[in-house]
């Protein structure tokens, strides 16, 4: 029933990448602390990890309710980040599974959130991540010219990385602007 014994236990598993036993730790910790943002945010990462792996899709519900307890509890980029990520690949499992519904619901959380980071500040490597999953999420959602811009962003803060650049190839694409 010691809390803080579960979260230093769950702690070293993260740092051993133990990811179930870790989830199962931070799962233990959090029914005995509810008010520590920061073992909240370890145990959504662990979560969005799982959820990451093939077949363990259903972790990015886990992920969500993790980070939506730690910015409840503290309003952090970080979190906030990361929040908006997880709902976008809910919201991606959601569309391939033909939920259209809860697709449509979750592109608006993401946005919401990742939205909520920059108004934060963060600090330049983790606001190229921010502007690429913003910029991914509003050309889903139909904002070409949006999606663009948040990939410039993340574009001139991260002129190597690949990723961005496709991204904003695809942005450039569905806008109709071929020639970009």
């Amino acid at each position: 029933t010691y809390g803080e014994a579960h979260a230093n236990l769950a702690d070293v598993y993260r740092l051993l990448d133990k990811v179930d036993e870790s989830i199962a730790e931070y799962r233990l910790a959090t029914t005995f602390i509810k008010d520590d943002a920061e073992i909240y945010s370890k145990y959504g990462y662990m979560a969005a990890r799982r959820a990451a792996a093939p077949g363990y899709q259903n972790y990015w519900r886990t992920a969500i309710e993790n980070f939506e307890a730690a910015v409840r509890l503290k309003s952090d980029y970080v979190d906030y980040s990361n929040l908006g990520w997880a709902y976008y690949n809910l919201a991606q499992i959601e569309l391939r599974d033909r939920k259209e519904a809860a697709y449509k619901a979750n592109l608006p959380k993401a946005r919401e959130a990742l939205l909520k980071a920059i108004e934060l500040k963060p600090v330049p490597k983790v606001a190229a991540a921010v502007n690429l999953n913003l910029g991914m999420t509003l050309s889903d959602l139909g904002d070409y010219p949006g999606a663009i811009a948040a990939l410039k962003t993340a574009a001139d803060l991260e002129p190597k990385w690949i990723p961005v650049m496709n991204e904003l190839g695809l942005a450039y694409r569905k806008s109709g602007d071929l020639e970009n």
